[in-house]
């Protein structure tokens, strides 16, 4: 058992009354035991305080890592879709819908392009057609379709006929949407009325074969009365070893079976008023 001074902490021996080294009064005895439990417990403490520190710390750092890596993987998922979109464009060097006359023209029964596409144009059908117009959609230019009834056709033409067009207030009917090239419809009414509709009724994806139907045809809205005169065609093209064919729309020849027509368009009546050839 020692004496420790509590003014300068020198160990003085048991039965000491002054400090040695102070000269302070020794009033209370301290164990050395005593004074190691405490530095122990001090140092266990700051161990502590030391331990969480760095736990905190490699916890950050793994957060941060997470953060790294998410961002790394949208990064490249991102960067392997634009390749992709690049790598279409470029291997089909052909832009979508063009302007006619200065994007492409017809030479006979072939349809040429500015860029070096010759497509050839298979008759399948006189078009001899006449209705309502239900709905339209125009398209822009550079479409994300390599399909040659997108790339010449700027608009879709749903059209009712018969009945439909002489009597369209008996078909109450809502256009759903557009997409794809395709039209979703609905007819209130009876069943007998909604199944007129819809066996009345087509889209027809429209290519002007002149500069004057290529104007026009860009005018029609819904409620107009229309003549649609031309052929019902296929198109398929040929560029320095590529091919583009009309495989999504190869054209339907028989309006109202809930398929399209691809119509290459020679003339055309917009409420009595009449453009083309």
């Amino acid at each position: 058992m020692v004496k420790i001074c509590e003014n300068c902490r020198t160990k003085n021996i048991d039965g000491s009354f002054w400090c040695v080294t102070c000269n302070s009064k020794l009033t209370d005895v301290i164990s050395l035991k005593a004074e190691e439990a405490e530095s122990a417990q001090k140092d266990q403490t700051e161990g502590f305080i030391t331990q969480s520190y760095m736990y905190n710390s490699d916890m950050k750092y793994s957060d941060f890592n997470s953060r790294a890596a998410l961002f790394k993987t949208v990064f490249v998922l991102l960067a392997i879709v634009l390749i992709i979109v690049v790598s279409y464009f470029l291997y089909n060097n052909f832009y979508g819908v063009g302007k006619y006359g200065d994007d492409y023209w017809f030479e006979g029964d072939a349809l040429y392009t500015e860029n070096g596409w010759v497509f050839t144009i298979a008759n399948a059908g006189d078009c001899n057609f006449g209705g309502v117009v239900l709905s339209t959609n125009r398209y822009n230019k550079n479409p994300t379709s390599n399909d040659p009834s997108i790339i010449f056709s700027p608009i879709d033409i749903f059209c009712g006929f018969d009945n439909v067009a002489e009597n369209l207030s008996e078909y109450p009917y809502t256009i759903t949407m557009w997409r794809d090239r395709c039209v979703w419809s609905s007819c209130g009414g009876s069943t007998e009325t909604s199944e007129y509709f819809h066996s009345h009724n087509t889209n027809t994806h429209i290519i002007p074969h002149n500069k004057e139907v290529s104007e026009a045809v860009l005018t029609i809205k819904t409620g107009d009365m229309i003549t649609l005169n031309g052929s019902y065609v296929r198109l398929s093209g040929e560029n320095e070893g590529k091919s583009l064919y009309g495989y999504g729309w190869t054209t339907d020849t028989s309006p109202g079976n809930q398929k399209c027509e691809l119509i290459l368009l020679d003339t055309l009546v917009i409420n009595g008023i009449s453009y083309g050839i």
